[in-house]
């Protein structure tokens, strides 16, 4: 058993009656079989069935472990939680339940069953290694073993993060159906940083455990991960008659040929005539191709011309071009040229001084 694997406060099953419990809960002798002398301790009951669940208060600290026997008076008993702040904001019920399947199982399956009990919240290494009494490399066998069998998954090694498969597959579904709400707040809006989704969703779970649903997600191809950003999946599009696929194919040709192209459901509605919903598709299609970059909502630049520019940059590395030397770099009007510097400055192709850009690639 590990030395600094201490404790002063733990729950418990004890073969007693309620009538003998009442008589010594407080103050009462406790001894464990490893220790020469007895400690003192207060007992709170948690059940008030016979053989009750109770929680012990030591007078001093003890090391003990998952199992680990131990007396009150000549009354026997079972650790069966050494973490039983993990109790804390839950229903009492649940956890009663949570004791009750400790009582009859193993290490390994009472690891799953605790972080079943967390949900989301998950257990950290410190939780399973003062609960198990074990070495850390020991600890991670176990995890590891617990989640080939799928009934955990290790959010991350360092620092050491587990939730119960359960509630990942659940994270996934919900985190899903954030998405699609905000997909339909604003269906342009389709391209969004990671830590904006995250903050928009508001879920209360660790940022790892979120970015690690995002990466499950990508690999099952419901949604793309690129440069920190999410794609959200587009609409989805019913067979289009032979006229609108003509103006897809009309709408794809312009994209393709202009640097720069600024869209608004008006503009789409009243010179294109296709539905909302398929230009937001092809814009989807051409963004995660690279054929496109997003800017804005609604703002969107030719890939190659912005590779142009970067070239064009690389020449006037380290000095400062104001609004001016830009507008005449680029020939865009202000309309576009703000929302681009704001871009570049983003991106760390340039930064801002004052009204001028320092040129950093």
């Amino acid at each position: 058993m590990m030395e600094k694997n201490k404790t002063k406060t733990f729950d418990a099953i004890l073969e007693i009656s309620l009538k003998d419990l009442k008589q010594i809960r407080n103050r009462a002798k406790i001894s464990f079989p490893h220790q020469k002398s007895y400690l003192f301790g207060n007992i709170t009951l948690l059940s008030k069935n016979e053989n009750p669940m109770i929680r012990v208060h030591l007078s001093n600290p003890v090391s003990i472990k998952f199992k680990s026997q131990f007396y009150v008076k000549n009354f026997p008993g079972i650790v069966l939680n050494l973490v039983p702040e993990i109790s804390k904001n839950k229903r009492k019920k649940a956890y009663l339940s949570l004791l009750s399947k400790l009582k009859l199982c193993s290490e390994e399956e009472a690891v799953y069953h605790i972080a079943e009990f967390q949900n989301l919240k998950g257990l950290r290494k410190d939780e399973i290694v003062k609960f198990l009494g074990k070495e850390e490399d020991e600890v991670e066998q176990l995890l590891l073993d617990l989640e080939r069998k799928g009934k955990i998954k290790i959010i991350s090694f360092s620092p050491l993060f587990v939730v119960s498969k359960n509630a990942v597959d659940c994270l996934k579904e919900k985190i899903l159906s954030k998405i699609e709400t905000l997909r339909n707040k604003n269906p342009l809006d389709f391209e969004m940083d990671i830590e904006s989704v995250f903050k928009k969703s508001g879920l209360k779970i660790e940022p790892r455990l979120f970015t690690y649903i995002l990466k499950k997600l990508a690999k099952e191809k419901k949604l793309n991960l690129s440069e920190g950003k999410v794609i959200l999946p587009p609409p989805a599009i019913e067979s289009l008659s032979k006229e609108e696929s003509e103006a897809l194919k009309e709408l794809l040709e312009i994209l393709q040929s202009v640097s720069i192209y600024r869209l608004s459901t008006h503009e789409i509605e009243k010179k294109i005539g296709l539905p909302t919903k398929v230009v937001y598709r092809l814009l989807y299609l051409l963004t995660v191709n690279k054929k496109i970059v997003r800017v804005k909502t609604d703002f969107f630049i030719s890939s190659a011309w912005i590779e142009e520019l970067k070239e064009k940059l690389k020449k006037l590395k380290g000095q400062r071009l104001s609004i001016a030397d830009f507008r005449k770099l680029t020939g865009l009007s202000r309309q576009y040229l703000i929302p681009l510097l704001e871009f570049l400055d983003e991106k760390g192709i340039t930064k801002r001084i004052g009204n001028s850009r320092e040129i950093l690639i």
